[in-house]
């Protein structure tokens, strides 16, 4: 049995924002690095009332407006350039009072780091929705299968982002790590490359000298073994995520209608070559119920159809009744919400 570290099921894990705005971004950075000159210490300031800002903001819920936002500052820890930041305090008086004459003083500075205060959280606020790794074999001692697992995790983070998927095997006999990554089928490379290194960034940390390893994020799965996995479907190592949230309507039909779209969804994805499907279901005269499943790429189609079905079949212990839900394996993953959170 391995060690499990679940993480809570927030409603604004990282998904309106889908790590897109990463050249936006660089252009924003570029605009103010032309206009930061020596008022370095005064940025720093700026930076942190802004993200006062946005933190008391959240608190007050102007922020939500059913699509997560941009907002991710209540992270315990936040990566910015190597650099951890703690949680944000609220705004003061004399912090508003300061921002009011940045505004003033500078506007464009001003509206150029709202962006960046904005965008920031999308990129670097990618934090898992759970792991496992080994509880016993560890490599503490073998500097050798250290090399051969930085090695995978290069590999597989430069060649996976393109199409989305990788397998790598590196190394021989008790030394080899044989690695696997699957991003959310309808990410692009940018999106599908930041989260892999996220993922590569996370397991080292959370499975410190492990043999065996499996991450999920929002965008991707990583999962890496000293054993043969390719191939072999795998409904063991899973997990559920949903909300506390109850449906509106009659919560018997709701359910029937996951059911139906799931069902349909898993077979068009057990004929595509991607293993992957989305879709949408009316469910009331102004509601849309949508969809995605997907299996790692290294299952036969019919090898996708089961896990899928398995997962379906234990999805309504999980979220029966609730606005959303989702089933995350090492295999497969099925998930559906009342929003679109996928591009078509």
């Amino acid at each position: 049995m391995g060690e499990y570290h679940p993480y809570p099921n927030e409603k604004c894990s990282v998904r309106a924002c889908d790590f897109r705005p990463i050249s936006l971004i660089n252009y924003t950075l570029k605009i103010i690095s032309k206009l930061l000159s020596n008022h370095l210490s005064n940025v720093i300031n700026y930076l942190w009332i802004g993200s006062s800002l946005l933190m008391s903001l959240k608190r007050e819920g102007l922020e939500d407006d059913g699509h997560c936002g941009f907002l991710a500052f209540s992270k315990t820890n936040i990566l910015v350039n190597g650099l951890s930041a703690g949680y944000v305090h609220l705004l003061s008086a004399h912090h508003l009072q300061f921002l009011h004459i940045m505004h003033h003083h500078n506007p464009r500075l001003f509206l150029s780091l709202a962006l960046l205060l904005l965008l920031l959280p999308c990129v670097i606020s990618i934090d898992p929705l759970f792991s496992i790794c080994s509880s016993s074999d560890d490599y503490s001692v073998s500097q050798t299968f250290k090399h051969n697992l930085n090695k995978l995790m290069y590999t597989l983070a430069n060649r996976a982002p393109a199409i989305g998927f990788g397998l790598e095997s590196v190394g021989q006999g008790h030394n080899q790590v044989n690695g696997l990554v699957l991003c959310r089928g309808d990410l692009k490379n940018a999106a599908s490359s930041t989260c892999i290194r996220a993922a590569e960034a996370h397991v080292r940390k959370l499975c410190p000298f492990k043999k065996e390893a499996t991450i999920w994020f929002d965008a991707c799965l990583f999962r890496y073994s000293n054993n043969k996995f390719f191939g072999e479907l795998d409904n063991s190592n899973e997990f559920c995520m949903t909300n506390t949230l109850n449906v509106s309507v009659n919560s018997v039909a709701f359910n029937m209608k996951v059911t139906e779209l799931m069902h349909r969804l898993a077979l068009a994805a057990h004929l595509s070559p991607l293993l992957y499907a989305t879709g949408e279901m009316e469910i009331g005269e102004s509601e849309k119920l949508h969809g995605l499943v997907q299996c790692t790429r290294d299952l036969s189609g019919g090898d996708c159809k089961k896990c899928l079905e398995n997962a379906i079949g234990e999805l309504p212990s999980c979220s029966y009744g609730k606005q959303d839900g989702r089933l995350m394996g090492v295999s497969c993953n099925i998930r559906y919400e009342l929003y679109p959170f996928f591009d078509a």
